[in-house]
């Protein structure tokens, strides 16, 4: 489980522009499950400085997933009553953003499985809109760095349908891909380097 910052409040609210009742959620947090009162009720979300957010579908982290972001210093609010997760929020992940990439871990991605086949990397921090063509709906693993989440997207310019691969260790890990519709199907990357976890 990871360590977070008491500092940092992520704000779930039942209404939009903040209002109504509100989840406090640290950035660095895992909530499996928001609670029967939130459950499948939450309209816009506050987020805190330098923080990722994942937000599911259904309780346990699984479903369809969507993410928001803030690389800013300060507070952040965002409605999401017209997004396809309006009020279908059951369980999230908060991660505490680290700027920079010097000394960031790498986010290499394969042709093949077990990390098999030809490879590219990104540093942690870097996002690629489009993979090319060679690449292109090609990949079927990848091994994330110590301290790192990947979002990889069916389609350029980070749409479509999108998956998350995260690495809270202090060894690098590998994700085999090929089963669903991510096998050869990525198109588009973020990465993100964390702060370090206990």
């Amino acid at each position: 489980m990871p360590s977070y910052d008491m500092n940092l409040k992520n704000r779930f609210f039942e209404h939009i522009d903040g209002k109504g009742m509100g989840l406090t959620v640290y950035s660095g947090e895992f909530i499996e499950y928001v609670g029967d009162f939130y459950n499948d009720k939450i309209s816009s979300i506050s987020i805190a400085p330098m923080t990722l957010i994942l937000f599911f579908e259904d309780r346990g982290f699984k479903g369809k997933v969507n993410y928001l972001e803030n690389w800013s210093g300060e507070q952040k609010l965002f409605n999401i009553h017209k997004g396809e997760l309006q009020d279908k929020i059951s369980s999230i992940k908060t991660y505490r953003l680290c700027p920079g990439s010097f000394g960031a871990s790498k986010v290499t991605y394969y042709e093949h499985v077990n990390a098999g086949g030809e490879n590219q990397y990104l540093l942690a921090n870097h996002i690629q809109s489009y993979v090319g063509s060679h690449w292109n709906d090609r990949i079927s693993s990848f091994e994330l760095g110590p301290h790192t989440v990947a979002l990889i997207f069916e389609h350029r310019d980070f749409r479509g349908r999108m998956m998350y691969l995260d690495n809270l260790g202090n060894s690098p890990l590998l994700y085999n891909i090929h089963r669903g519709w991510t096998n050869d199907e990525i198109s588009s990357i973020k990465t993100f380097r964390l702060c370090e976890y206990s």
